[in-house]
Order: structure tokens, then C-alpha cells, then sequence
């Protein structure tokens, strides 16, 4: 097998774990979303909180299933890539906040603006973590 194949197959086993543990986050985070809006929460509010529930699922996860092998072993290093993660979290929060008001805007049921925020958010969050965040160390320079 060439190196490249190599790649395709880790990429292939990497975001099939990755959508499992998104997965997991996304049920925590729309259980969350509905508890707190059928509660009486503000939609965005709601999808917000959510996010953030499902966030802290996502690192403990994907940190032991996903990029376990990209996870770097100082402890500096390994801080400064809970940051980038939790940045990364952050983008995904903004576009999930935006995406929820801009449908709230045009009329959309809350529930599928946050359907359709799940989608965007999930694909900049799985670039920048598999391209940027757990990047193997060679890869590092």
C-alpha cells in the first residue's frame, strides 16, 4: 500500500468515527436545544446552549476516538490544541447562532434553522480539526 492509499483509508476511518462522535454531540446538543426552547427559551439562546453542551461531549470524544493519534503529548502543545479546538467550537457557535437568527428572520421553524445550521457547522468544524487542529506531528514542520 503507497502513502497515499495509506491516507485515504486513515481519512475514511477517521471521519466515520468522526460523524459517530458528532453524532453523539448533535443528540446532546439538539436534546439540550429543545428541552431549553420547548422550556420557553429564546430560540437562539437555546441553540447556543445546546452547541456548547455538545461541544464538551465532542472534545471528549473525538480527543479518544477520532485524532486520538494526533493528540500531542506535551502538555503545552496539547493546551494550545484545546484552544484551537475550543476556537474552533466557537466558529461553529457563531455560524449555529447566525444561521438560527437569519432563519428566525425569514421565517423558518427553529427547528429547521437548527437543522440546517447542524450542516454548516459541522463541515468548517470537521475541516479545520482533521486539517489544522489534530494534523499529524510530521505534518507539524
Amino acid at each position: 500500500m503507497n502513502m497515499q492509499e495509506a491516507f485515504r483509508r486513515l481519512l475514511a476511518l477517521s471521519a466515520s468515527r468522526y460523524i459517530a462522535v458528532s453524532a453523539a454531540a448533535l443528540v446532546t446538543d439538539i436534546g439540550v436545544f429543545l428541552t431549553a426552547l420547548y422550556g420557553g427559551m429564546d430560540e437562539v439562546l437555546a441553540a447556543v446552549l445546546g452547541y456548547c453542551c455538545g461541544i464538551q461531549l465532542h472534545w471528549l470524544l473525538s480527543t479518544r476516538f477520532v485524532f486520538a493519534h494526533g493528540v500531542r503529548a506535551k502538555r503545552a502543545a496539547r493546551f494550545g490544541q484545546q484552544a484551537m479546538f475550543i476556537a474552533s467550537g466557537l466558529l461553529g457557535l457563531m455560524v449555529t447562532g447566525a444561521v438560527v437568527a437569519l432563519g428566525r428572520e425569514i421565517g423558518f421553524a427553529p427547528e429547521l434553522s437548527k437543522l440546517i445550521a447542524v450542516g454548516a457547522s459541522f463541515s468548517l468544524t470537521w475541516a479545520l480539526r482533521a486539517l489544522v487542529i489534530f494534523r499529524p506531528v510530521e505534518a507539524n514542520g
